[in-house]
């Protein structure tokens, strides 16, 4: 049999094995990686999106990804939404258009949401992001910008 190349991967593997884990499974490995490995960190977060990523969106990419018609179910985006502040939920709400943010119904802590129903939605919110991602409607790098603070 001949030799069998091996490849470490780098970025894009890493990402695809942290796609399959939990968002809290997900953290913390980078976490580790921050204090381990920071350039592949930095490989790995232009193929791989936390959800905290998503949420802290510059304004501008933040208005035009929610806003969007993309995001058509919103008792998905309030289960993803469940464990946040009201202030940032209030916030994303503001992006949506008119009549669905009229429609929109924020998660209390009296809906009683499982877990496992806020990982699936935040799942389903970051593939929708994704798709936008890989079909070039947006650029990873301007979903992680930093925002600029105004001085």
């Amino acid at each position: 049999p001949e030799p069998v190349e091996f490849s470490r991967g780098g970025g894009k593997s890493i990402a695809d094995m942290l796609s399959k884990m939990s968002e809290d499974d997900s953290k913390k490995y980078l976490e580790q990686m921050k204090l381990d490995t920071p350039d592949l960190l930095n490989e790995v977060k232009k193929y791989y999106l936390l959800f905290d990523d998503v949420i802290a969106m510059p304004d501008n990419i933040a208005s035009a990804f929610w806003g969007s018609p993309d995001i058509e179910d919103l008792d998905v985006m309030a289960m993803a939404l469940a464990e946040l502040d009201l202030e940032t939920v209030q916030k994303l709400q503001d992006y949506l258009p008119g009549k669905k943010a009229a429609m929109f119904t924020p998660k209390t802590e009296e809906d009683n949401v499982s877990k496992r129903e806020i990982e699936e939605a935040k799942g389903q919110i970051k593939s929708i992001l994704q798709k936008k991602i890989d079909s070039g409607e947006m650029k990873i790098e301007d979903v992680l910008a930093t925002p600029e603070v105004e001085e």
